[in-house]
């Protein structure tokens, strides 16, 4: 088996005995830490810990921004130039919303990832999502042009910059029954503001539009 790359979160609140269960299980190469401002303490303390038992062991700092694009940002980073299968991220030493971040980031990057639950490590399912093979040259041109305005409000205007009627960008937004729109992928948002339809990138939208979601 080759060795792994582990992605690891740390805050204060992490256990030891979560953040090591990965490099019991697998062959390690090194092991990434991902610290809050809160966990730097503790992940640099974790750093020597692991450079003790011969694992090369670093910190990338997740603070700063939305903990959703830094997660994101810090995986895209780890993958560069790099197979995903030799990459696992380790969500258990994580609070709640950077365990949904972190689990979202290696679902759509088709990397593995693990939990430490009930004295066991257990493999979370892996899910080879690959957005850019649902996306054609007119949904990417909505994107592209929704990433320049936060939001386009009525949707008026955003036909008229993507060139397209109404009717076939209410299609590539909404979709069909046999067609998954850019809402449904979860991609952009739509609502109503003073009765006209309104749609901007999500959260998802702009780290892809950033790069942050490899293909």
């Amino acid at each position: 088996m080759d060795k792994k790359i582990i992605l690891a979160p740390v805050n204060q609140d992490s256990t030891e005995k979560e953040l090591f269960a990965p490099v019991r299980e697998f062959p390690t190469e090194r092991v990434v830490l991902l610290s809050s401002v809160e966990g730097t303490v503790k992940a640099e303390a974790l750093v020597k810990r692991l450079e003790g038992l011969g694992i090369p062991a670093s910190v990338t700092r997740v603070s700063g921004k939305s903990r959703w694009e830094a997660y994101f940002t810090a995986v895209a980073d780890a993958l560069d130039g790099l197979e995903k299968d030799r990459i696992i991220i380790n969500i258990s030493g994580a609070d709640r919303i950077s365990q949904c971040a972190l689990t979202n980031a290696a679902h759509v990057n088709g990397i593995p990832a693990v939990a430490f639950i009930d004295g066991k490590l257990m493999m979370l399912p892996v899910l080879r999502l690959s957005v850019s093979s649902v996306l054609t040259a007119r949904k990417m041109k909505i994107l592209e042009e929704l990433n320049r305005e936060e939001c386009y409000c009525p949707m008026e205007k955003l036909a008229k910059k993507t060139g397209m009627s109404l009717q076939l960008l209410s299609y590539h937004i909404n979709g069909t029954l046999k067609s998954e729109g850019l809402a449904r992928l979860e991609l952009v948002e739509t609502s109503m503001e003073k009765g006209r339809a309104k749609v901007c990138l999500s959260t998802m939208g702009r780290l892809l539009m950033r790069g942050y979601l490899k293909p």
